[in-house]
């Protein structure tokens, strides 16, 4: 633990690595512990994102132990997933800020203030550099680095606020596979956001979104918002003919996923008694909402 403080005592002093390494050589020779001892050290706590620094520090040197970029990098990597700056940001400077998911995750700090001061300018320019590395690959990256330029561009997070360039980004993630993405492009069309209103368009992209599973490796029920959504436009008529059953289905749907408006329509249909049997009361349906915001329901109660 006194070595974890030592390390960080030194960068908040602004040292660099190799200089910060030396110094932990001389602390440890003061306590006469051989230095090399410091590898063991770290490989043993693989849960501290400063001793994943120290080891990516000791292999990127070379110190104590043969050089080894990769096994850097990949330390570097597992500060990283911790929310360590350093860690994020040596992700990046291993390819030179070639990585793209190094670059986005910078992006994310100054953005949050992770580890550094927020700045929201810098934010968007490290979310603008990861969304124009590569290819349309559906890397983190890239796909949320795109998705977030599009963020900024309709919230105005470090960039001035533009409609157009708002549903080009977003349109841009759709087109990578990004679940977020695709509900706002038909949020966009609903309410005409930098192109011309199109409610068919919109009802298209909210049921797209509804409909997308495997997201990142893990596996989803679509995106909440969306499947919400897709019930708005079945009970509104927007830009599909009015439901009230599919209305009803879809905000079931939400409600599964823990979305708070879903709930409401549910309660609000078993209360009126709308898309499913006049005889279902409210209270059931209250009764049958779990805390997680699951519903569990007979086929037979739903109206065909």
């Amino acid at each position: 633990m006194k070595l974890c403080n030592l390390y960080n005592e030194e960068r908040l002093k602004g040292k660099n690595s190799r200089s910060i390494l030396e110094t932990l050589e001389q602390f440890l020779m003061k306590k006469k512990q051989n230095p090399v001892n410091i590898i063991n050290f770290c490989l043993g706590d693989q849960s501290n994102s400063t001793i994943q620094i120290i080891l990516a520090s000791c292999y990127h040197y070379g110190k104590w132990v043969e050089k080894d970029e990769h096994k850097a990098f990949n330390y570097y990597q597992k500060s990283a997933e911790m929310n360590d700056f350093c860690g994020i940001l040596f992700v990046g400077v291993c390819y030179d800020m070639g990585d793209v998911k190094g670059t986005f995750n910078v992006g994310n700090c100054y953005r949050n203030g992770i580890g550094i001061k927020k700045d929201k300018y810098k934010a968007f320019i490290y979310y603008q550099k990861s969304a124009e590395m590569g290819s349309t690959t559906a890397e983190i990256g890239d796909v949320e680095g795109t998705y977030n330029v599009g963020v900024c561009y309709n919230e105005g997070i470090g960039i001035e606020k533009n409609e157009h360039k708002t549903f080009i980004y977003y349109q841009k993630s759709e087109e990578m596979g990004n679940a977020n993405g695709t509900y706002n492009v038909g949020h966009c069309y609903r309410h005409g956001i930098g192109d011309f209103k199109d409610e068919h368009k919109a009802f298209i992209y909210y049921q797209k979104s509804a409909e997308m599973g495997h997201v990142d490796g893990t596996y989803n029920m679509g995106h909440a918002s969306g499947t919400n959504c897709v019930g708005y436009c079945y009970r509104n008529g927007v830009g599909i003919e009015k439901n009230e059953h599919k209305a009803f289905i879809y905000f079931q749907k939400s409600a599964e996923t823990g979305n708070a408006n879903g709930r409401y329509n549910v309660r609000y249909y078993y209360r009126n008694g709308i898309g499913i049997r006049q005889k279902e009361k409210f209270l059931l349906a209250e009764d049958r909402l779990t805390d997680q915001g699951h519903l569990y329901f007979n086929q037979q109660e739903i109206e065909a």
